[in-house]
């Protein structure tokens, strides 16, 4: 069965008609310290390439109304969010797609969010795929009075990794186009990179988010590691139900975020689930010690958090050189690798 045509059987499970947004506090990084920072995600129609297929570990369709909606809901949204703000210096609003969007967001509403935001915050970061990263798009954003950072979901560097294993459907072309466009206006640029998608053993996993990192820290103001956590609905969870799939370990977080010393730049994680069976874990003996150290290290950006040990190190360990050698090796590793 060919990944997109079982993403279509997938995807269509509850989708909730709750048109409130979900609003939280987190820390963050900001100008060299922690900040605390304000978290939306608006209630929409969801990513327009959900609708084609979708991404192998996405399931964040549930949340997505029926339709497309209209200005006035996304209004309300943004006033729910502009009345939660109480001073935080960074703002930070996904749709769960792409809010430059104009069929899933309306523009009319954007600009009513950047008007209440702009010059009150130092911060804002706003969510989308690199195809809709356009002039006329950035053309709304400019003049804000605060930094706006534009995040785009690169995933993986590597080709087959991303368009196969992922199901992103993004050419490098169109993301280097649209970091070209996000340089030249003076916007920020913000790159999320997929640790452990579906059928990656731990170490190739390992590998293609240092190589992705790597890549990243090239030409992005901050780089955010994003363990993949099991959702409902995905191609993963379909794996993980049946044994073939085990989300990363928070050890090998801790080596991947390593490779960012010396950079210069901006390298976070904040791992959805830490500890649990749907998300990045150990063993259960040092997971929130583990994870602690992760968040702790993406707050402050200092390294020596993540020189740790634990008493689950040497099974990690041992777990990545079973898969080695249990793991059939030859023509389709060399196809990635």
């Amino acid at each position: 069965m060919k990944m997109a045509s079982l993403s279509r059987r997938l995807k269509y499970g509850r989708r909730s008609p709750n048109p409130i947004p979900s609003i939280w506090r987190e820390k963050d990084h900001l100008n060299g310290e922690p900040v605390d920072s304000l978290v939306a995600i608006f209630r929409t129609g969801g990513c327009r390439h959900f609708l084609d297929s979708g991404c192998t570990m996405c399931g964040y369709y549930t949340g997505a109304l029926p339709r497309p909606i209209d200005e006035d809901l996304a209004m309300e949204q943004v006033e729910r969010l502009l009345s939660s703000h109480s001073g935080e210096p960074m703002v930070k609003v996904y749709t769960s797609g792409s809010i430059l969007d104009p069929w899933e967001f309306p523009p009319t509403a954007l600009r009513g969010l950047l008007d209440g935001l702009c010059g009150t915050v130092e911060a804002i970061v706003l969510e989308s795929r690199p195809e809709f990263v356009t002039p006329s798009a950035l053309q709304m954003l400019e003049g804000c009075g605060s930094r706006i950072y534009v995040a785009l979901g690169l995933e993986s560097v590597n080709e087959f990794v991303r368009n196969v294993l992922i199901n992103k459907d993004l050419s490098m072309e169109a993301y280097q186009r649209a970091v070209s466009l996000l340089r030249s206006e003076g916007f920020g640029i913000k790159v999320y990179v997929l640790l452990k998608p579906p059928f990656l053993t731990e170490r190739e996993a390992m590998a293609d988010s240092i190589a992705t990192i790597k890549f990243a820290l090239g030409h992005a103001d901050i780089v955010s590691l994003n363990p993949v956590n099991v959702q409902s609905g995905t191609v993963v969870e379909y794996l993980w139900k049946r044994g073939l799939y085990r989300p990363p370990w928070l050890w090998t977080v801790v080596e991947v975020l390593k490779v960012g010393k010396g950079s210069g730049r901006v390298l976070v994680s904040h791992p959805t689930a830490p500890g649990r069976p749907r998300g990045p874990h150990n063993d259960g003996s040092d997971d929130r010690e583990v994870s602690e150290a992760i968040y702790r290290f993406s707050w402050t950006q200092d390294y020596s958090y993540l020189e740790i040990d634990g008493p689950s190190r040497r099974k990690w360990a041992a777990y990545i050189g079973f898969e080695d050698k249990a793991v059939m090796r030859g023509n389709v590793e060399e196809a990635i690798f």
